[in-house]
């Protein structure tokens, strides 16, 4: 939900800071994302990294790179 809502705020019109402010109206752009990705990374532990590493070990993802 966090990712969904971060994407949004820079689809939709509406700004926290109106970006009509000379260098004060950017300054909540890049703030919106690093707070999605640092709510984010507090789920991801050192369980969840381990059983990656064996998903991507074993080949039971997909890998698009």
């Amino acid at each position: 939900m966090t990712i969904y809502a971060a994407l949004a705020y820079f689809v939709l019109p509406i700004d926290a800071v109106p970006d009509a402010l000379p260098v004060v109206g950017f300054t909540d752009d890049p703030g919106v994302p690093a707070g999605a990705l640092a709510a984010v990374s507090m789920y991801i532990n050192e369980d969840v990294k381990t059983r990656l590493q064996k998903k991507w070990q074993t080949g039971s993802t997909k890998r698009y790179c």
